[in-house]
C-alpha cells in the first residue's frame, strides 16, 4: 500500500498526530534516551582514562579495546535512536500512530540492532552527518538539535573567493544529499531493509523530476510557514506592547516570551513535518503495517494526555519565568579584537592593532609564526598566497625577506611586522596583547626558549597574555614562565574538561557550553570565546559567564553590550532572553 498525502485537507489531521508523536519522542529522548547515551559515553572516558573527547584525546580512545569498543556502541545507538525518531514520526504522518503498530516496531528492535552492528551502520552515520549543517531547516533529530558546523570553519573559507565558492558548493551537495535520499529513514525504521538496500532503494526511487517537485514543495511550505510565523510574532508583540506599556511585568513578559518561543518551536516542528510529508509521499508501508485502526482515546487516555501536556506547560513556562528575572550582563565581559580591527586594517598588522586599541578593545589577539631565521613574525597563514599573493611559507623564508613583502586585504595594505615591533607599537598605545604561537612543525626544540627571550627583552611578560592550540607548547611556556598568563585554544571538545596547566581557556563557541563554564569556573579559571561576529552570538555571551570574547567586529559588540545595559525592563529581558538561545 502506497503512502499518499496530497490533499492539503489530509495535512492538519496528520500534523495533529505528529505534533503528539514528537511530544511523546522528546520526552523519551529528553529522559531516557539522552541519559543512555551520556551513560555509555562516560564509560568511554573511565576506559581509555581520559576526561573528555577532543584532538587531543581521539587516538588514546581508539587505542582501548574497551574505549573502543563503547565508542561502536554509541554510534550504532545514535544511528539506531535516529533511525526509531523518523519511523515513529513516519509512523504518525501516514496515520498509523496506534499501540499496534508501535509494537510492531518494538518488535523490529534486535532485527535492527544486528543490522546496525555491522559495518553497515557507517551509513546511517554518514548521513547524520550530513543532517548536521541542515539541522533548522527540516533535516534535524532530536540528537541533532544542538550540533552544527563550527563557525570557524565557514568563516575562514570565507576569507578567500575560492574558499566561499568551496564552503558554498559543498552546502549544496549537503542538500541534495539529503533530499535525493529523503526515504532513506523512513524504509530502514519501518521495513526489514538493511542501510544499504534501504538507501540504495531511496536513491532509485528519486528521479530528477521528483526531486524538483520535492525541492519546491519544500521550500513553498517552509516558506509559508515562516510568514505565518513572522505574522504571529508581530501580532504578539504588538499585543504586548499595549498590555504593558512601562514593560516592566514579569508575568506577561513571561507569557510573551513563552508565547514567541512556542511559535519558533512550531516552525522548527512544521519545517521538520513537511520533511516527513515528502519522505512519505509514495512510500511502500510493510504488509503488518498497513491496517488502518481508528480506534478513539477513551476518556482516561485523553485526560492523561492532557494533564500531562499541561504539567510540561505549567513547568515550562515557571523555568521561563526564571529565566528572564535572572538574565543580566556580566559586568566583566571583556572584548578582544580578533587579528586587531580587521575594518581598518590588514589583520595581525600594526594598523589593525591600533584601530583595536582606538575601538575599545581590551586586548588585540595576534598569531606569531618563526621564520627560517629563527626570528618571529605576526602572521596568521604560513603560506603567504592569501595575503602576500607569494606562493611560498614564512618558515622558508628570512624575516629581511619576509619584511619586503606587501600585505593586500580588501582596501588596505601593510607590510609583515616582526614580534619585536608589533609589542613596541603595542607598548605605545597602551594596548594589551594576546599572542597566539601557531608552530607549524618547522620549529626548533628551544622554540619556546627562543619566544619568552624575546618577550622578556621587550618587558613584555606582564600585560600581555600568550595562547596556543599546541597543548605542549603552552605548557612549557607556562613551566619556564609562570608569571605569563598562558592559554590553551581549544577548536572542539566534548565531555568534561580536563585540568590543564594553564590560566585560561579560549575555546571555539561550537565547544563551549555549560558544562564546560562550569567546569572551567571550577578549576578558577577564565574562559575566552572565538569567534563571535554575530550579534544574537554576542547576545548569548553577554549573558553568560564567559569572561570576554574574540571578534571581528568590535562595533557590533559595542552596540549589543550598550543595548544590553539599556534593556531593563522584563519584556526586553524576554526578548533579549529569546534572541540568544536561537
Amino acid at each position: 500500500m502506497k503512502a499518499k498525502l496530497y490533499k492539503l485537507s489530509a495535512y492538519f489531521p496528520a500534523l495533529r498526530r505528529f505534533l503528539i508523536a514528537s511530544l511523546f519522542l522528546y520526552t523519551i529522548y529528553s529522559f531516557i534516551v539522552k541519559g543512555i547515551l551520556q551513560f555509555i559515553f562516560n564509560r568511554i572516558l573511565i576506559f581509555a582514562g581520559v576526561t573528555g573527547l577532543s584532538k587531543e584525546t581521539i587516538l588514546t580512545v581508539i587505542k582501548d579495546p574497551i574505549a573502543l569498543f563503547f565508542l561502536i556502541l554509541f554510534l550504532v545507538l545514535v544511528a539506531f535512536f535516529l533511525t526509531g525518531e523518523f519511523a515513529v514520526l513516519t509512523l504518525a504522518v501516514t496515520d498509523q500512530w496506534h499501540r499496534d503498530s508501535l509494537k510492531i516496531l518494538l518488535k523490529k528492535f534486535p532485527q535492527k540492532v544486528k543490522q546496525l552492528l555491522s559495518w553497515q551502520f557507517i551509513i546511517v552515520i554518514f548521513y547524520l552527518c550530513l543532517m548536521i549543517p541542515l539541522g533548522n531547516l527540516g533535516f534535524n533529530s532530536l540528537l541533532l538539535s544542538h550540533l552544527k558546523i563550527p563557525d570557524f570553519i565557514g568563516e575562514e573559507l570565507a576569507k578567500t573567493q575560492t574558499g566561499s565558492l568551496l564552503y558554498g558548493g559543498l552546502m549544496v551537495v549537503i542538500a541534495y544529499l539529503n533530499i535525493r535520499p529523503i526515504t532513506f529513514l523512513p524504509i530502514l525504521g519501518l521495513t526489514d531493509s538493511s542501510p544499504l538496500k534501504a538507501f540504495q532503494i531511496s536513491w532509485r526511487e528519486s528521479t530528477f523530476k521528483k526531486l524538483l517537485k520535492r525541492t519546491a514543495r519544500l521550500v513553498l511550505l517552509t516558506t509559508l510557514s515562516f510568514v505565518i510565523t513572522i505574522i504571529l510574532v508581530i501580532g504578539i508583540t504588538i499585543i504586548f506592547a499595549n498590555l504593558d506599556s512601562k514593560n516592566d511585568n514579569l508575568p506577561l513578559a513571561t507569557l510573551f516570551y513563552s508565547l514567541i518561543a512556542f511559535l519558533y518551536t512550531l516552525f522548527l516542528l512544521s519545517t521538520k513535518f513537511f520533511f516527513i510529508i515528502e519522505a512519505t509521499r509514495q512510500l511502500d508501508l510493510p504488509k503488518e503495517l498497513q491496517t488502518r485502526t481508528h480506534t478513539k482515546m477513551s476518556k482516561k487516555g485523553r485526560f492523561a494526555l492532557v494533564s500531562f501536556i499541561l504539567f510540561l506547560g505549567v513547568l515550562w513556562v515557571a523555568s521561563n519565568a526564571l529565566d528572564i528575572y535572572l538574565v543580566k550582563k556580566n559586568p566583566d565581559e571583556i572584548v578582544i579584537a580578533h587579528r586587531g580591527n580587521v575594518k581598518a586594517g590588514v589583520e595581525n598588522s600594526i594598523e589593525a592593532m591600533q584601530a583595536a586599541k582606538k575601538a575599545g578593545a581590551a586586548y588585540s589577539e595576534m598569531d606569531v609564526v618563526m621564520t627560517k631565521d629563527k626570528r618571529f613574525v605576526v602572521i596568521h597563514d604560513n603560506n603567504l598566497k592569501r595575503l602576500a599573493g607569494v606562493d611560498n611559507t614564512v618558515s622558508n623564508m628570512t624575516l629581511k625577506e619576509l619584511q619586503k613583502l606587501t600585505l593586500h586585504q580588501g582596501k588596505f595594505t601593510s607590510h609583515i611586522a616582526s614580534l619585536e615591533e608589533f609589542l613596541a607599537a603595542a607598548k605605545a598605545v597602551k594596548q594589551p596583547i594576546f599572542i597566539e604561537l601557531k608552530p607549524y612543525g618547522h620549529e626548533p626544540k628551544d622554540y619556546v626558549e627562543r619566544f619568552l627571550k624575546v618577550l622578556k627583552e621587550q618587558n613584555a611578560t606582564k600585560d600581555n597574555k600568550v595562547m596556543s592550540l599546541d597543548l605542549d607548547v603552552i605548557q612549557k611556556v607556562e613551566k619556564l614562565a609562570p608569571e605569563i598568563s598562558t592559554g590553551y585554544v581549544i577548536p572542539i571538545h566534548m565531555g568534561p574538561l580536563p585540568n590543564y596547566a594553564v590560566d585560561f581557556y579560549a575555546v571555539e563557541e561550537f565547544s563551549y557550553n555549560t558544562l564546560f563554564a562550569l567546569t572551567a569556573e571550577q578549576q578558577k579559571k577564565d574562559v575566552y570565546v572565538w569567534t563571535i561576529n554575530d550579534e544574537t552570538l554576542m547576545d548569548k555571551m553577554l549573558i553568560g559567564p564567559a569572561n570576554g570574547i574574540i571578534t571581528d567586529e568590535l562595533g557590533i559588540f559595542k552596540e549589543a553590550s550598550q543595548d544590553m545595559k539599556a534593556d531593563t525592563s522584563y519584556l526586553q529581558r524576554a526578548l533579549r532572553l529569546f534572541n540568544s538561545r536561537q
